[in-house]
């Protein structure tokens, strides 16, 4: 009826799943641990600018990245994209979360297959600190961390990895 013999698709469907079985990808997923790191664009300024790199052996296909702060002293006002042409949009993320202090922000890209991987620029936070009396005790308050961990990471194979807890943490100590 469609012109293939039965034995023909059988052998390519065997091909096909050996191929996805033995992929580059496949095999090293076991060994896998991409690292976040946070990095202050103007540290001891305001408002604060942080980037968002994730350091991948593989190349970046999606990420899910969650980042906390105390809502006390800091204020989320955006979240934008990465410099990396493949993540420069903005990620996906609840901007009604932004006020709890823990956002969750995910993207995909569709340019390249080969890339990126290394250290990727994916997002770039912008926060303010939150307005409080000039007194011993709000300077003391305003030292605070921003916490971030990757949740998961897919190659752009489609291939998830699931990283071990790791958290990264930056210090911020406001004016």
């Amino acid at each position: 009826m469609f012109g293939v013999s039965g034995t023909y698709l059988r052998i390519a469907t065997l091909g096909v799943a050996l191929w996805g079985f033995t992929s580059p990808a496949h095999v090293a997923a076991a060994s896998v641990d991409p690292l976040l790191k946070l990095a202050a664009s103007r540290p001891g300024r305001d408002p604060l600018t942080v980037r968002v790199l994730i350091y991948s052996p593989v190349p970046i296909g999606a990420y899910t990245v969650d980042v906390s702060f105390d809502p006390a002293v800091l204020e989320l006002v955006a979240v934008d994209g990465g410099k990396a042409a493949e993540f420069n949009a903005a990620p996906l993320s609840n901007p009604a979360a932004f006020a709890s202090g823990t956002v969750r922000m995910s993207a995909f890209q569709m340019r390249r297959l080969e890339g990126p991987s290394g250290a990727v620029h994916v997002a770039t936070l912008r926060l303010q600190p939150r307005a409080g009396p000039a007194t011993q005790a709000s300077r003391k308050l305003r030292r605070t961390e921003l916490e971030a961990r990757v949740v998961v990471l897919a190659d752009t194979h489609g291939v998830t990895y699931r990283p071990a807890p790791r958290r990264t943490v930056l210090r911020y100590r406001g004016r």
